[in-house]
């Protein structure tokens, strides 16, 4: 039990009835009975989603151990993020019937495609309902794409060239608004991320004017094959 009460944290609740846990607090307990046992596989339901950051970091690290000793993890979650970190194949389920399945790479692929499809047909794209001050410009070379969403390679240098007619801030973004670098720049110049690179996954630029107004905004996908969570690999070496 030294091993449960040290991953779950319950603290005092550890000893107290089951019924008075929350969702979370039973899920963090069922979660480290499971792993005290050291299955072969690992058959999980968002417990990626359970509990604090802090939490979410050990269960994540225990799943890549799990995963690097040769274990196996069945993965039930509407996170792509954490999909593509985390496995190799998967199968898009929709109203109970498979729409696509293979590396899991493709099949997330295919399920963003039809998201943005829907998005278009309803009118509820990212991008859609920026007040922009076009006497700017925001451009993102060696990317593919459209002006206002575009792709680019792991590992490749991002640079992000600006020509305004006041000074700006650049801002790097998650979809989910989490912040990944803010910098002050002046009216016109050349922004380059060489390192740290930015892991795979959607990303959103956009160039702030007086008053945190937006001037611009660009979506950008940044592809590859990558295991590490996170936003951004920092380059690295044991020694």
């Amino acid at each position: 039990m030294g091993f449960v009460a040290a991953f779950c944290e319950l603290g005092e609740f550890l000893g107290r009835p089951v019924r008075i846990y929350s969702s979370g607090m039973r899920l963090r307990l069922a979660y480290s009975l499971v792993i005290a046992c050291e299955p072969e596989i690992l058959i999980t339901d968002e417990v990626l989603s359970v509990g604090d950051e802090s939490f979410q970091r050990k269960c994540s690290h225990h799943i890549l151990q799990h995963l690097n000793g040769g274990g196996t993890m069945v993965l039930a979650t509407h996170n792509l993020y954490q999909a593509e970190r985390l496995c190799d194949a998967a199968i898009w389920l929709d109203d109970g019937r498979v729409r696509a399945q293979g590396p899991c790479l493709e099949v997330t692929k295919a399920y963003k495609a039809s998201l943005e499809e829907a998005d278009s047909i309803h009118g509820t794209g990212m991008i859609q309902g920026i007040a922009r001050a076009r006497a700017s410009v925001l451009q993102i070379e060696g990317a593919v794409g459209e002006e206002e969403s575009v792709e680019v390679q792991f590992g490749a240098p991002l640079r992000i060239t600006v020509d305004f007619a006041q000074p700006t801030r650049l801002e790097i973004r998650r979809p989910n608004g989490t912040l990944v670098v803010s910098v002050a720049i002046p009216g016109h110049g050349t922004f380059e991320i060489s390192r740290p690179h930015l892991l795979p996954g959607r990303y959103t630029v956009r160039s702030l004017g007086f008053g945190q107004r937006v001037l611009d905004e660009v979506g950008v996908k940044c592809v590859g094959q990558r295991r590490e969570l996170g936003m951004v690999y920092l380059e690295h070496r044991w020694v």
